[in-house]
């Protein structure tokens, strides 16, 4: 369940706790209207129908773009097969301030934000980028896609 990864009063707590160290949380920062699983492989989204370990939540700071990312994949939901599997989940929140404990986020994916010049500035990004050393896990990746 979602809630088990968010930390509702942000607190930083050393890692999950033991029973999800089996547990895969892919975390895509800015997620918006368009999240990531309409644009990747298919190789990615079976493996995540596949393993029932793997968690998505998609963050942003707009909750009516959030809204639109999931009716999106609700669409679509034919051809990704993602939401019956009850583990993509969407967040209200801002990159500069994950709700998630340190080291407890397996893979962040930022799209189209480091590039931004419009609507995030290099404060901003820097802090962002601080929430995502803070929350990825020790051999982590981190995708960065512009």
């Amino acid at each position: 369940m979602v809630k088990e990864h968010i930390e509702p009063d942000r607190k930083r707590k050393a890692s999950v706790e033991s029973n999800e160290a089996n547990q895969y949380l892919i975390v895509e920062i800015g997620s918006g209207d368009n999240p990531y699983w309409v644009e990747t492989s298919e190789g990615y989204r079976e493996k995540f129908r596949s393993d029932p370990n793997i968690q998505y939540i998609g963050i942003d700071d707009d909750e009516s773009q959030l809204h639109l990312g999931k009716n999106l994949l609700q669409r679509e939901n034919e051809k990704y097969d993602l939401e019956k599997t009850g583990r993509v989940h969407y967040v209200k929140a801002e990159g500069q301030k994950l709700p998630f404990a340190d080291n407890s986020v397996s893979e962040i994916i930022l799209r189209n934000i480091i590039g931004d010049e419009d609507d995030i500035n290099d404060r901003k990004k820097a802090e962002m980028i601080d929430e995502v050393a803070r929350t990825l896990k020790v051999e982590g990746i981190l995708k960065i896609i512009e």
